[in-house]
């Protein structure tokens, strides 16, 4: 991939190069730039940036991935004001917090999206704002084309006290807000789904407004990837997304839970559910003190392992199943002794089967073995160490050079 210096010569050498080179470097915008931040928390005039950017011959429409860090408020609300984005495709807003003095009204977001009718993927982080500010920015964002939604650590609040965010959101506050919603309601059908820490769907009546009323916000009846993260370090059961998991287990074809080792008994029958799962990833995160983390979970006579084993069986349809162990000091005894006997079973209960993969990724090296149906052995396919810091961060510096313009001095 061509360096952001090289591109922008590219575009003085020669006038036919230029307009590939600039779709190239406006491709990916961060907003506001690193430039503004600085010299507004010295308390210095910015407006140059937010001139000059507005100033680039067709960034409007040569933005595909837009970046969006409304902290500190204030600052973002004068690029969107002045810059009019069009065709942006993939949204990433990372957070909000609507509370905030000067803070980006949820209209001005909400009209901003509006206005980007090719958009497919919106990722929506760390926010904090009134749980039916956040269904009036979305309703009003009029996101048609949407078919990605990630969704992680949000905080939804029912009024502005410091402690609203405590007190679930009514179900007269919701019917209020679907009456709202008059006229032809078009309800984006999501393709993929990715919940990280959203504790607002373990709540009836948000779960309600957001996916399963005629005229709520998203139409997840033929869903086809979603993603979950469990974690007891953040109280996030599966039991949370049950509500979700009911409305579209029936059309996913490929599913991901990160944090399975946290996942009980109780409700491991979740994961039974999705008997037309064709693939299906079960990440289990270790703590870096060995197997008894991974073996021992809420229900100290059942392992992680059997927990899932027990429900994959159901999986009628089930093509490829990647477990993932991640952080474990002695994976290797724990794929010898623990996951051997399961594997066999499953082979047997699921003929189907195409590919079963146990990937071990440790602190400095990282396994991939693969589950060989004629001799019922797991076999090492792959090996190697992780990349060293220096050249890690070396190539996320290259990363977030092609990505941000480079405007301003």
């Amino acid at each position: 991939m061509l360096s952001i210096d090289t591109l922008k010569t590219l575009t003085l050498v020669s006038s036919c190069l230029r307009p590939r080179a600039r779709k190239r470097l406006w491709e990916h915008v961060f907003l506001p730039p690193k430039q503004a931040i600085c010299l507004a928390n010295q308390g210095r005039d910015y407006s140059e940036i937010v001139e000059g950017l507005a100033a680039v011959e067709g960034l409007s429409i040569l933005a595909k991935y837009l970046h969006l860090n409304p902290y500190p408020p204030g600052i973002l609300s004068l690029f969107l004001h002045r810059i009019h984005f069009v065709r942006v495709k993939h949204v990433f807003i990372q957070g909000y917090n609507a509370r905030a003095p000067a803070a980006t009204a949820p209209s001005a977001l909400g009209y901003f999206l509006s206005q980007n009718s090719d958009l497919h993927t919106l990722e929506l982080s760390s926010a904090r704002i009134n749980a039916l500010a956040l269904f009036d920015l979305l309703s009003q964002s009029r996101l048609r084309a949407l078919r990605t939604l990630r969704l992680s650590h949000l905080t939804l609040s029912t009024g502005d006290g410091d402690d609203e965010h405590l007190q679930e959101v009514t179900w007269d506050a919701v019917a209020t807000f679907l009456s709202s919603r008059d006229g032809c309601i078009e309800r984006p059908p999501l393709q993929a789904l990715d919940l990280n820490t959203v504790y607002i769907l373990s709540s009836r009546p948000l779960t309600y407004a957001f996916f399963q009323h005629p005229k709520s916000l998203f139409d997840i009846s033929s869903l086809r990837k979603l993603t979950l993260h469990i974690s007891r370090t953040t109280n996030q059961t599966l039991n949370d997304f049950a509500s979700v998991i009911d409305l579209c287990y029936y059309s996913v074809q490929t599913l991901i839970i990160y944090g399975w080792q946290d996942v009980t008994s109780s409700s491991s029958y979740l994961l039974g559910k999705f008997q037309n799962a064709e693939k299906v990833e079960l990440v289990i995160h270790g703590s870096g003190h060995g197997s008894a983390d991974l073996l021992v979970n809420s229900q100290p006579s059942e392992s992680s392992f059997s927990l899932a084993f027990q429900q994959l069986s159901k999986l009628t349809r089930l093509q490829k199943l990647t477990l993932r162990l991640r952080f474990y000091l002695d994976a290797m005894t724990i794929l010898n002794e623990s996951l051997h006997e399961m594997l066999m079973i499953l082979s047997v209960q699921l003929p189907g089967i195409q590919e079963i993969s146990v990937a071990v990724d440790g602190f400095t090296s990282y396994s991939v073995f693969s589950w060989n149906q004629t001799t019922r052995t797991l076999t090492q396919e792959t090996t190697g160490s992780h990349r060293t810091e220096q050249s890690l961060d070396s190539d996320l510096l290259q990363t977030l050079m092609k990505a941000r313009p480079r405007t301003c001095a």
